[in-house]
């Protein structure tokens, strides 16, 4: 499982851009702290085959997954709230999910076939000639 990114190449490598939109550019230690590895993220965007809204909306989901056993711990004075840790991708997905989900208009078939409601001349009064 390997790790990078390059900030100067963003423009060049998908993986690269498709971690700087989801902000997982952490380097401290990356093998460790990273969301997915460049092979995941790079499974993602060729499955999506050019669509990259839907290749960012399966890596959210992917991430979600990965991280959803997690669980918040406190022992004394020492809490963890992993929770939080994936509270900021669940919003990302949610507003892509939402921008996404837009109507596309749609004809009726059977009214395409019937005789038209306007036409030619249909104000044209035959007794006025």
């Amino acid at each position: 499982m390997a790790y990078s990114y390059e900030p100067d190449k963003i423009g060049e490598n998908d993986v690269y851009r498709m971690r700087l939109e989801l902000g997982d550019t952490t380097f401290a230690p990356a093998e460790l702290t990273a969301a997915l590895c460049d092979e995941e993220y790079r499974y993602i965007i060729d499955s999506s085959q050019g669509k990259w809204k839907q290749a960012k909306v399966e890596c959210l989901k992917a991430i979600l997954m990965k991280y959803s056993h997690q669980v918040n711990t406190k022992i004394d004075d020492l809490s963890y709230s992993f929770s939080d840790r994936v509270k900021v991708w669940r919003e990302m997905l949610d507003e892509l999910e939402q921008k996404s989900t837009g109507a596309i208009p749609a004809m009726n078939a059977a009214a395409m076939k019937s005789p038209h409601y306007f036409y030619n001349d249909m104000h044209k009064n035959p007794e006025s000639t």
